[in-house]
């Protein structure tokens, strides 16, 4: 299966059309959701569309921090599509910044925890290197970080990382947690994508983010 398409039942057959063209698609109703959940650790797809509307309920959050957070789920690219045309990828910021919704009462809230470390925006105009290309650095941790550029990643892809530090910079090696395509925009296709550093100096990425990220009140 190549995507897996959750929608309200009435806009299924127009998107399941237009999501065809990433390749065979298993389309649920949104109020199937935790079926469709059931199918993406099931069959693990190359992407998870979800409807804009579905994407931004709460039930459709906790859906979508459900498949970024589980180990299998990062094996998938999650795309927001609208009818008729498909839209954007979510960006990491909207998954960070998901939470359970109280009110909502689905089984699905109960899956949603905040990240362990936070992660701080950085100086506007930061850049790292990822295996040798200069992407835009985007947030960032002692244990991770988001980054958006041109270079194709993929979920679970070993990773070269230089962060701007003094001299050559600092060196790490990292994993890529999740990721993203990028469709809109000018300068074309770009991947959006949250790396998880390995065996790093804790010491001095601690001192590599004091410099670099923004200071909040």
């Amino acid at each position: 299966m190549d995507v897996i398409l959750v929608a309200p039942a009435e806009l299924v057959p127009a998107l399941r059309t237009r999501c065809e063209q990433l390749g065979s698609v298993q389309a649920f109703a949104e109020a199937d959701a935790l079926a469709a959940l059931d199918a993406v650790f099931a069959s693990l797809p190359r992407e998870v569309a979800l409807e804009r509307g579905f994407a931004e309920s709460a039930r459709g959050r906790a859906f979508l921090r459900r498949v970024t957070d589980d180990t299998f789920g990062r094996e998938c690219l999650i795309r927001v599509v609208d009818a008729p045309v498909i839209a954007e990828p979510a960006t990491p910021a909207q998954v960070s910044a998901l939470g359970p919704s109280p009110a909502d009462g689905s089984a699905a809230d109960s899956v949603v925890a905040p990240r362990a470390t936070p992660r701080l925006g950085v100086i506007e105009g930061t850049t790292t290197q990822i295996d040798g290309t200069t992407m835009a650095l985007i947030d960032l941790s002692a244990e991770g970080m988001q980054v958006l550029g041109t270079l194709t990643l993929k979920p679970n892809q070993a990773v070269r990382v230089t962060l701007p530090d003094e001299g050559p910079g600092l060196r790490v090696r990292g994993r890529v947690a999740w990721a993203t395509l990028e469709l809109g925009g000018r300068g074309g296709p770009r991947y959006r994508a949250g790396l998880a550093f390995v065996d790093a100096d804790r010491t001095a990425l601690d001192a590599v983010v004091t410099r670099l990220t923004v200071l909040r009140a």
